[in-house]
């Protein structure tokens, strides 16, 4: 169905198009002097609105009657101009029943009064249709002309295509037409006679007696339903009056099939509930924008603005959002209405709890109908104001992590530069080491035979004196003293000799030694120092009895904290040692501990220092707790060293497991 339209107020023209029946009419604006050449590119209109913007509409009326005296013209007024419409319909000349005159104070009332004057193009025009299918005839002003204008009127009543009932007192169908009796589904027989709210089911009488008994103050048709066993069906019902002086009170009632557009109506108005309660059930604000207008937004919307949900509430978005997005979000939105493209824009929303205007994200897709035209346009609006500030946040990271990148480039210059630095000052180390180690194994070694060659001669001297009697007891002390300093000058050598080679021998050989083998073979070892000092030695290593180790290194270990532990016993008690292991994560710890004279906890750090002697009244050279410290070092362990001043000490080594499956336990 076609409506052409022109000078109607915007408004205006939605309330109209909000009418069910109207969704699916195709309407044509028009301007006032286009109206009438456009009649003939538009032949199939079903009605032309004039509306209140109209310069002359009486006039712009007339001249569409004269081209087309079928098509209904409903002239709309505002309060103010519709009084005036109707006063000058009545006085003006050649004006007939097709045109008509409304006030659009009617608002949602304008769309069932455009539908009914739609019915009734259709109505006049198939009357024109079967009009002139007879015969043209010019029929005398003679004896017959009456009956022959009577013949007529039977046969537009029986052959019209609208069904056509007439009415007696209380209602009571006197005639009917064949086609009201296809309507009614009835044979004529069981209509006559019958009260015609009678033919209708009993939810539809009250209504049907109600309309009739004032449809004579009103012009409009009404719609109801005929209960048929297979489908519904509905009628639209419309009555005229058929009063002539002496006859009685009659009244002709109008019969139209409007299933189809109901039902039409129904579908659509299904679909738009259908929808309405998809987008209620969505946890963002969702909302639907028909073609003739119609908004719905969801309960989510009034609970974001701070209001009771309302059903007459516009959805007007411009008063929540932030004026600087405003121009871009509604030129976007005008864009995705013509092009069709589906809406999607980042905008700034005003709360009404706290008046805060919170990051949003519009979408919206449009939704095509049968004919693939956009019926309505459906979407939502979410709060992305967490997301926007972790998208800040981040970018601020990222502006942090760019300048630290910078900071650690420069920090990586200074490390490389220092690296060079250690590489070189490390080389000039291994360099000197090397040198040291060489010097103290030549010194040694250049030294041995010197030292033997006095001890020899001292010796011969001592010989010499004893034979000729020149010896005595100042002499005596001298080369006692002398052979002594030969002693400690040999030892030392050793001992340096001994350091020299734990240099190199970071890289000894490891194997599982029985702990019990090496401690046994000590004890024989010290068996004489032992004895002479009547030294009790206790050793319980059940613990761990297998251990991986270097075994030369392990001997040096234990023969040195041994034989300290003899050497540094208090004379004041019977020396006690014992010697004990036991298993403590990735180690083996073994525990040598005695009650000697014990060490003072401000020189504990010392007792490791090459060459440090602590008790100054023992013959030593003071090395060897560095060697013991030496080699744990350099087997990537550790040693612990627990005293007290006249209780004793404890020394624990800790030896760390093999990696492998060569279990040190």
């Amino acid at each position: 169905m076609k409506i052409l339209y022109t000078g109607l107020q915007d408004e205006t023209l939605q309330w109209i198009k909000q009418h069910p029946y109207l969704v699916s009419a195709d309407f044509v604006p028009l301007i006032d002097k286009e109206v009438t050449t456009a009649l003939a590119s538009h032949p199939d209109s079903g009605i032309l609105l004039i509306g209140e913007q109209t310069g002359n509409p009486i006039q712009l009326a007339q001249q569409v009657q004269t081209l087309d005296p079928y098509l209904s013209i409903l002239l709309i007024g505002d309060r103010i101009l519709y009084p005036r419409l109707r006063q000058a319909l009545q006085l003006a000349p050649f004006i007939g029943p097709t045109i008509q005159s409304v006030s659009n104070e009617g608002k949602n009332g304008l769309g069932l009064v455009v539908e009914n004057h739609l019915t009734r193009t259709t109505q006049r025009r198939n009357y024109a249709r079967i009009k002139s299918s007879l015969p043209d005839l010019s029929i005398p002003n003679t004896q017959g002309s009456e009956r022959i204008k009577a013949d007529f009127a039977n046969r537009a009543f029986e052959e019209a295509p609208i069904g056509i009932i007439l009415l007696g007192e209380h209602n009571v169908v006197l005639s009917t037409n064949p086609f009201a009796v296809q309507l009614l589904g009835r044979s004529e027989k069981n209509l006559l006679g019958k009260k015609l709210p009678d033919l209708f089911s009993e939810s539809q009488r009250q209504a049907l007696t109600a309309y009739l008994s004032q449809a004579s103050h009103i012009s409009t048709a009404s719609t109801f339903e005929l209960s048929e066993e297979n489908r519904e069906k509905f009628l639209e019902i419309k009555l005229r009056d058929l009063q002539a002086p002496g006859t009685g009170s009659y009244r002709m009632a109008l019969l139209t099939d409007v299933t189809d557009q109901v039902l039409a109506r129904r579908a659509a108005q299904d679909q738009i509930r259908h929808r309405e309660l998809i987008l209620e059930s969505l946890p963002d604000i969702a909302w639907s924008v028909a073609s003739d207008g119609t908004t719905f937004v969801n309960k989510k919307w009034f609970e974001y603005i701070g209001i009771e949900p309302d059903q007459t509430h516009t959805f007007q978005l411009q008063e929540y959002i932030h004026p600087e997005d405003a121009s871009r979000t509604f030129a976007r939105w005008n864009d995705s209405q013509q092009s069709g493209k589906p809406f999607e824009m980042e905008y700034r929303l005003r709360r009404g709890s706290d008046q805060r205007f919170r990051w949003m994200l519009s979408r919206a897709r449009p939704i095509p109908d049968s004919k693939g035209q956009i019926a309505c346009w459906v979407g939502t609006i979410t709060d992305i104001e967490a997301l926007k500030n972790t998208e800040q946040e981040l970018q601020h990271l990222a502006k942090e992590m760019a300048a630290s990148n910078e900071e650690l480039a420069a920090a990586n210059e200074e490390i490389l530069t220092s690296n060079d630095e250690l590489s070189e000052a490390n080389r000039k180390l291994i360099q000197v080491n090397a040198d040291l180690d060489n010097f103290i194994y030549t010194a040694s070694h250049d030294l041995k035979a010197p030292i033997a060659n006095i001890d020899g001669l001292v010796m011969m001297l001592e010989k010499k004196l004893e034979t000729k009697n020149w010896r005595d007891e100042i002499s005596a002390e001298i080369f006692k003293r002398i052979h002594s300093s030969v002693v400690r000058f040999r030892d030392t050598i050793a001992d340096l000799t001994e350091i020299t080679k734990l240099q190199k021998q970071s890289g000894e050989r490891k194997e599982l030694i029985s702990l019990e083998e090496v401690l046994q073979d000590i004890r024989l070892d010290l068996s004489n120092d032992l004895l002479d000092t009547n030294t009790h030695l206790k050793i319980d290593v059940e613990a761990c009895q297998v251990i991986f180790f270097s075994r030369k290194n392990l001997k040096s270990i234990f023969y040195n904290l041994l034989s300290n532990a003899i050497k540094y016993r208090s004379p004041k008690r019977s020396p006690r040692i014992s010697v004990s292991c036991h298993n403590q994560s990735d180690y083996v710890v073994l525990a040598v501990s005695d009650n000697g004279l014990g060490i003072a906890p401000e020189d504990q750090e010392k007792a490791f220092d090459m060459f440090r002697r602590l008790h100054t009244h023992v013959e030593g050279s003071g090395i060897g707790l560095y060697i013991v410290k030496r080699i744990v070092d350099n087997a990537e362990g550790k040693i612990e060293l627990e005293s007290e001043v006249g209780v004793g000490s404890t020394f624990r080594i800790f030896i760390k497991k093999p990696k492998n499956s060569e279990s040190a336990v």
